[in-house]
């Protein structure tokens, strides 16, 4: 057989690949979440049976328990919504008692003895298996 001449044309690019449509896609939701400020979304669906208006309440209470709303919603409520972890808070305040926590064993141990030293009032404060949580107003960021 003698080789097919396509009359010495190139081809050209044709329409845009399902691919390079999802790139686009993603760079531009990339660039609208770089833009705002992050919050979180809980998504629950509200019955088995998907039907609008429908609720079971055991089904919404168990997600809520799941995604760990309900952890937030107590932590709130008692009053310490600003949390920290260990080893952040320790970065972060060394400065302000560098010597006690140098002789500190553990992160939690340096966290307790910063907050001793600048005589914060325990009220303020608890500390947590592995974070340290403020009273609303505390932290100034």
């Amino acid at each position: 057989e003698a080789p097919k001449d396509d009359g010495g044309r190139k081809k050209k690019g044709g329409g845009k690949t399902v691919s390079s449509y999802f790139k686009g896609q993603l760079d531009d939701l990339m660039t609208t979440l770089y833009k705002t400020e992050p919050h979180f979304i809980r998504c629950v669906v509200p019955n088995t049976h998907k039907q609008p208006g429908g609720v079971e309440p055991g089904l919404v209470m168990h997600q809520y328990q799941c995604n760990g709303v309900l952890a937030g919603i107590a932590i709130c409520r008692k009053g310490f919504p600003n949390k920290m972890l260990y080893p952040e808070f320790k970065a972060r305040y060394n400065i302000l008692a560098a010597k006690l926590v140098a002789k500190a064993k553990s992160d939690k141990s340096a966290a307790s003895a910063v907050l001793t030293a600048i005589k914060l009032d325990p009220e303020k404060f608890r500390l947590g298996h592995t974070k340290v949580f403020f009273r609303a107003g505390i932290l100034g960021y």
